[in-house]
């Protein structure tokens, strides 16, 4: 069953358009990815979705939701399906692959805070001025040009079934 908040975004990320390809749902080592959107001018984005209510903060560089931890480590899990992800995109476009790490709140209040390792972390209203906003590099074009090769790997199995 796919949660609220993530159904929210999921429906969000299909109002991009054609220059952005957006997977939904996608299993790694370290827990289920929400969505990843990979576009032909932004990058690769993995995203993590949280219906924290409240204030979201950042203090000596902890993520803070209502002043407190939250439950669990969402920086860490996000930071190591990053990895993973940008390691499964490599090979298939011989070339490094920067993946930008982004932690959507739903329905909390975010303060503006730099990113916590390179973790950019907003507010759902913001999403999509992120997700659009061009980045110079011309490894966006070998990472759109084999978008499909990328979607098809990532719903594929170690054995070589489709999930």
């Amino acid at each position: 069953m796919v949660p609220r908040a993530t159904e929210k975004i999921g429906s969000l990320l299909e109002t991009l358009g054609e220059n952005h390809l957006v997977i939904h749902d996608i299993e790694s080592p370290y827990g289920n990815i929400d969505h990843i959107v990979i576009s032909n001018q932004s990058g690769v984005f993995l995203l993590e979705t949280k219906a924290h209510g409240g204030k979201v903060s950042v203090s000596n560089g902890q993520l803070l939701v209502n002043g407190h931890d939250p439950e669990k480590d969402f920086i860490a899990q996000a930071l190591n399906s990053t990895y993973w992800l940008r390691d499964k995109i490599h090979p298939m476009v011989n070339a490094d692959v920067w993946v930008t790490p982004t932690l959507v709140f739903t329905n909390a209040f975010v303060e503006r805070t730099a990113p916590i390792k390179g973790m950019t972390i907003i507010n759902k209203k913001f999403l999509l001025n992120l997700l659009q906003k061009p980045k110079s590099n011309p490894k966006n074009l070998v990472i759109w040009e084999n978008r499909e090769k990328i979607m098809s790997s990532l719903f594929s199995k170690a054995d070589g079934s489709v999930k």
